[in-house]
């Protein structure tokens, strides 16, 4: 262990830093995956829990991350821990990222097994990817994905039990809804603070097992870029139970622009969460230099 720390190892570190820097310009995809580092800070864990103290449940969470991630010494993603359709999750995995050529992989730490396998497009963008079974639903979910000239999704399919979803934004390239193709209604609604420009927030939206679990492991590995450009303030589910109309108060930036912390409502206006959200950016030790606030 010694060895981290000698002059010549330390140089070669340094000087690998210098190369990211100098390599991230305005136009570069600011979610390279985990073949290489990212441009920007990036969310490292999302933790959250009840104000009111006497609530029976303990936490949101089974356990009280949403996410947590741990990343190599050259700042790579390495692991990943997720709890799915929160706050009850089905599905939770600590995970271990692979890649091969143009695919990509999540393997269960534990049993080596593959958790989801992603197809990427020469731009490095997730075009098709396969989730495993969960409990005692499919086999897999098989998922298509669609992007527009800004490499944006604007859609996502699963052609195999015709469910197609589509994704409106606004002119500064904040997601607005999800439309559920076959019937035009709006599955989530988001509403933003246009005076507040932010540079990233790692916001609670509920998961949906088979509709955005994908999303949410795309966004977490660095290959789907979904964070907003300006603080999100409202959500609203009225497509699928439990239905919400989620506020998003009290919010924390930083220095940098990056929100490290709010409190939102569950699914009632009396079910408050306080949330906290650490920050990893470029040539942070993940041990030492944690962005929370």
């Amino acid at each position: 262990m010694l060895a981290l720390f000698t002059p010549l190892r330390t140089l070669y570190v340094l000087t690998a830093l210098c190369i990211l820097l100098a390599a991230c310009k305005k136009d570069d995809h600011p979610w390279p995956g985990p073949g290489s580092p990212s441009c920007q800070c990036d969310a490292q864990s999302l933790e959250g829990w009840y104000l009111d103290t006497t609530n029976y449940y303990p936490s949101p969470f089974i356990r009280p991350y949403k996410f947590t991630k741990t990343y190599d010494w050259q700042g790579r993603l390495q692991t990943l821990y997720v709890n799915i359709d929160n706050p009850n999750p089905v599905f939770q995995s600590v995970s271990t990222f692979s890649k091969q050529g143009n695919k990509a992989f999540l393997l269960d730490s534990a049993t080596l097994d593959t958790v989801l396998i992603v197809d990427l497009n020469s731009r490095g963008l997730p075009v098709k990817t396969a989730l495993k079974r969960l409990l005692n639903g499919p086999s897999n979910y098989v998922q298509y994905y669609h992007y527009n000239h800004k490499d944006q999704l604007v859609a996502y399919e699963d052609s195999v039990r015709g469910q197609f979803y589509d994704l409106i934004y606004d002119h500064h390239g904040n997601l607005l809804r999800y439309i559920y193709r076959k019937t035009g209604e709006t599955m989530v609604e988001f509403t933003y603070d246009y005076s507040t420009p932010i540079k990233g927030a790692a916001y609670m939206i509920d998961g949906w097992i088979g509709i955005f679990t994908e999303l949410e492991y795309l966004h977490y590995m660095g290959y789907l870029d979904l964070t907003p450009h300006h603080k999100l303030v409202r959500a609203v589910n009225n497509f699928r139970y439990p239905n919400y109309d989620r506020q998003f108060i009290n919010q924390v930036i930083n220095a940098d622009g990056y929100v490290t912390s709010y409190v939102f409502t569950l699914y009632d206006s009396d079910q408050l969460i306080q949330t906290r959200t650490v920050w990893h950016c470029p040539g942070d030790n993940q041990h030492i230099t944690q962005k929370s606030h």
